[in-house]
């Protein structure tokens, strides 16, 4: 028995000294996120204990949330206060630098995922900004450069600018294919070989793109030697 005592004795001691009261809640830093939406995932209650479990699974409601960007729980006298930092809210979106793809095509890349009123989110920034990227390379501005730039607000709010340095538009003057005699058009005429047919592509205008289209593919040529030329 005394064996069974002393074994229960440091789990007793350990809850005895885990376990809290307080006689209030308050919260703090909440503005645009109402009381109550908090409230509901507190699971802690005045004049009743608790202890670090019901601390973890009250945070990790409140982050649940997606409205928090930190929660913080701490006990000031009597008082549990818990302080909830919102997650900056975006006010305006704006473009700068842009000519070749106008302000309502790049609306239509964000496809709304950044607009004013959306909590702000680095990881949304940086796929927009990729895609911006893939929808100037199809423009053909290949060395188009995207910066996003943040700008702070009262209120937790922020404006977010896109500035955008387009550059030189990327063109293709001459497309040359070299080649043994699948290339050359063997044994149709060059005209029908893969070259001769984009090059109709080109002139009638299917290809989408102007260039001079050239076949220097040989009959009968090995791979070193095509390497070679």
């Amino acid at each position: 028995m005394k064996k069974l005592f002393f074994g229960l004795y440091p789990a007793l001691l350990l809850s005895a000294v885990s376990a809290d009261v307080v006689n209030q809640i308050s919260f703090e830093e909440l503005d645009r996120v109402e009381k109550e939406v908090v409230e509901e995932c507190v699971t802690i209650k005045p004049g009743k204990e608790y202890n670090e479990n019901d601390i973890d699974a009250t945070i990790k409601a409140i982050f649940a949330k997606g409205f928090f960007s930190d929660v913080k729980i701490s006990k000031v006298g009597s008082t549990l206060v818990i302080k909830c930092i919102e997650k900056q809210m975006i006010d305006q979106v704006a473009f700068e630098g842009n000519s070749a793809a106008s302000d309502d095509v790049l609306k239509n890349v964000l496809n709304n995922r950044l607009a004013s009123g959306h909590l702000f989110s680095t990881y949304v920034i940086k796929d927009v900004v990729s895609d911006f990227q893939m929808m100037y390379r199809a423009l053909g501005y290949c060395s188009a450069v995207i910066v996003p730039k943040i700008i702070r607000r009262a209120g937790n709010k922020v404006d977010i600018v896109f500035e955008i340095d387009e550059g030189s538009k990327t063109t293709v003057k001459k497309i040359i294919f070299i080649g043994n005699s699948i290339v050359n058009g063997f044994p149709y005429s060059r005209g029908k070989s893969f070259p001769g047919l984009i090059r109709a592509a080109v002139k009638d205008g299917r290809a989408g793109f102007h260039a001079e289209i050239i076949n220097k593919g040989n009959n009968g040529e090995t791979t070193a030697q095509i390497l070679a030329r």
